[in-house]
């Protein structure tokens, strides 16, 4: 039964290739086909005829409509070196035209596959080849036909057997505008047929019978591994190529992960690098990297214009990544086309890469060991723990507090009775029975009481509030992913680390790495409580949001996709244990990023506004603690709206309560400066020392974070 289920899985796989389908690439409109095009095309149609799809006239033509859509992008913006020949004799443009589509329809008439230089047989068809371009083409063009076709194979370019780089600029613009139009026939729903028509072709083998299925969907997901997933960032070279094998590569990053699921395979963790002038660092970081525990892994990394040698340690190291069981997908910008910004890279690096999972890493900081397996571990474990039904979470949840220190554990179908106003879910005095709790999960119930529990204190109450926000954020996702049964629920998921050197951001690294799991979402407004090097998520999580903002330099991408996580029912989560050493450097991709405090504290009181204060109790009013410099200019900062919600302000300052209010002159309102003891909650806290006697004042008050009051400055 076994096998024969297995079987029909590595079935069903096969079949689905054949009912995927890619976007359609049209031509550039143009009058009518050009006599010199018509003329090599019947000579391809003759040459190709006996051959597959995979090699055939079709694909011939599609590599040509491919080619020329791509040639047009690159000319509207210039990307393109003219000939000097074209100064007015021709159109703009029109060699460049010609070029591309000779190369285009003939660069697989004499692929090596098909055809032996050799013999006699394979000299024959290049001589004919050869005669049919010069009566098509001039001098100069039959010349950078050939040397386009040369240079298109896949094989040639992976082995280093011809130097792209030392091509002129012409010819190598051109010969990348015909490799990404064929190497797009090797992406997506194309590039999964081809393989299955190549094998097929080449043995005879139906995917239609069951016992060849496995055998074929393991040879398909072998060449995405060794093809097929690192066209995308190694080999495909023009933008608009890029922008055209995004969905493709998706495609076959999803078939690959289906089948994975198929061979019990565990998921692969892609770990996602944006690098700019890293070569002090890179090393070390490229070693973390390799001792990783957790297998399969993949690295993805994107230099971003590197002036120092950081390009050319990737290629050296990258055998050696290999070799130890880390597949390497890297790519690079040029340095004048560097400087995009994080965005930009971190999008990129993600979307060329082929893991199920994300995990971010800094060209210049060094990952613990263990880091990628136990920040999948939490991950997975969230994910499972949110898609709970929601009366079943908040019960496991709520009813832990008070009672007796000797816990009980509840035996399965056990009743007990809830209080009034118990989680929802529950009416009064109901029976209720309790779903199976997790292995070693406990509930508190008072001693001598026979499972009766207590109505929950004051405390309890709010404590059950601060986690409401967060739980109502996340319900609707997660209903609907156990309805569909479709996307995995997005959580962010931290660490602890440690600076290099020690004594960088004390005052910051001991906040957050103090912080519980409850004051990653109650204290986001002061800071980011999950720090961007220490990202790890579902690819889903990411891609949801369409990653990072590429506004540029002075933009905070870190914070503006935290918050956008968090309004979209994300969740956080952080292994306490410091599993990253997180570099204070004074160069490389993630220094100098040139983010004034003025737009971070704007971004802060726009969240501020959009997911507190539109919601009661603070709609209904709230005090600012804080009638200093920081607390006045949050109130200044705030909406008319959100303004008129301000109570008073709160002090200990007997100065500051000696002038009774506060004047806004710009409105022309006055509010009130009282005693911190004679307000009342909510609170937006707005000073700049939490610590020492401000400290022990809230804590007097017996308050509780996340519902009677919310930390604002840092």
């Amino acid at each position: 039964a076994d096998t024969a289920s297995r079987r029909g899985a590595f079935a069903a796989l096969v079949a689905e290739v054949d009912t995927l389908a890619d976007g359609p690439i049209p031509a550039p409109a143009r009058p009518a086909t050009p006599g010199y095009a018509r003329l090599v095309e019947r000579f391809v149609v003759g040459e190709l005829a006996t051959r597959g799809d995979s090699h055939g006239e079709g694909h011939a033509r599609i590599v040509r409509d491919t080619a020329l859509a791509i040639l047009a992008e690159l000319h509207a913006s210039s990307a393109v070196p003219q000939s000097e020949a074209e100064s007015g004799a021709e159109p703009d443009g029109e060699s460049d035209r010609r070029v591309v589509e000779l190369a285009a329809l003939l660069h697989d008439v004499c692929d090596h596959k098909y055809c032996d230089p050799q013999t006699d047989k394979g000299r024959d068809a290049i001589r004919r080849r050869d005669e049919c371009l010069r009566s098509a083409a001039s001098a100069e063009e039959f010349e950078l036909v050939l040397a386009i076709v040369e240079g298109v194979s896949f094989s040639k370019e992976a082995k280093g057997l011809f130097d792209r780089a030392s091509m002129p600029p012409r010819l190598r613009a051109l010969r990348d505008v015909v490799s990404d139009a064929d190497k797009l026939e090797a992406i997506g729903a194309v590039g999964l047929r081809r393989c299955i028509d190549y094998r097929r072709e080449r043995d005879g083998q139906h995917a239609s019978e069951a016992e060849d299925s496995e055998e074929l969907a393991r040879d398909v997901a072998v060449h995405c591994d060794e093809k097929l997933l690192r066209l995308s960032a190694a080999y495909i070279r023009t933008e608009p190529g890029r922008t055209l094998a995004s969905p493709r590569h998706r495609m076959i990053v999803e078939w690959r992960a289906k089948f994975a699921a198929s061979n019990n395979e565990a998921v692969l963790v892609s770990v996602v690098m944006t690098v700019r002038n890293c070569e002090p660092w890179l090393e070390e970081a490229l070693a973390s990297v390799v001792a990783q525990t957790y297998r399969p892994l993949e690295l993805s990394v994107l230099d971003d214009g590197s002036t120092d040698k950081t390009w050319s340690l990737i290629q050296s190291l990258s055998p050696s990544l290999e070799s130890a069981g880390v597949r390497v997908i890297a790519a690079s910008t040029s340095p004048a086309k560097a400087g995009r910004g994080i965005g930009y890279g971190q999008n990129r690096a993600v979307s060329q890469s082929s893991g199920t999972f994300i995990c971010f890493l800094d060209g210049d900081d060094v990952c613990a060991p263990t880091r990628v397996a136990k920040q999948l571990q939490l991950c997975q474990a969230k994910q499972l723990e949110l898609c709970r039904p929601r009366e079943v979470r908040e019960c496991s949840d709520s009813v832990r507090e008070g009672g007796s220190e000797v816990l009980e554990k509840v035996r399965e179908g056990e009743s007990l009775e809830f209080w009034e106003g118990a989680p929802s879910g529950v009416r009064k005095g109901e029976s209720g029975k309790l779903e199976k709790l997790r292995e070693g999960e406990s509930l508190e119930i008072r001693e001598g009481e026979s499972g009766q529990l207590e109505p929950p204190t004051r405390r309890q109450r709010c404590n059950e509030e601060a986690r409401e926000e967060p739980l109502q954020l996340r319900e609707a996702s997660g209903k609907a992913a156990r309805q569909a049964g479709a996307d995995p629920l997005p959580v962010l998921v931290g660490s602890g680390f440690t600076r290099d050197p020690i004594d960088a951001t004390p005052r910051y690294t001991a906040w957050i790495n103090g912080l519980t799991e409850q004051q990653l979402v109650q204290q986001r407004l002061r800071e980011l409580t999950v720090i961007h090097p220490t990202w790890f998520c579902h690819r889903h999580t990411y891609e949801r949001l369409g990653g990072l903002s590429e506004a540029g330099a002075g933009f905070p991408e870190d914070l503006d996709f935290f918050y956008r996580h968090l309004r979209n029912g994300g969740a956080l989560a952080r292994v306490p244990e410091p599993l990253l050493v997180w570099r204070h450097a004074e160069s490389g991709v993630t220094a100098s990023r040139g983010v004034s405090w003025e737009v971070i504290w704007a971004m802060r009181v726009e969240h501020l506004e959009t997911t507190v204060l539109c919601k009661k109790p603070w709609s209904d009013g709230f005090a600012i603690w804080g009638a200093g410099k920081e607390g006045k200019r949050l109130y200044r900062s705030l909406s008319e709206k959100s303004r008129a919600q301000v109570r008073e302000f709160c002090d200990v300052d007997a100065k500051k309560l000696a002038l009774g209010r506060y004047a806004h002159y710009e409105s022309g309102a006055f509010v009130p400066i009282m005693h911190f003891r004679n307000v009342k909650p909510p609170l937006l806290l707005c000073v700049k020392d939490f610590d020492g006697e401000f400290a022990k004042n809230l804590a007097s008050l017996g308050l509780c974070e996340g519902v009677e009051y919310l930390h604002f400055s840092f």
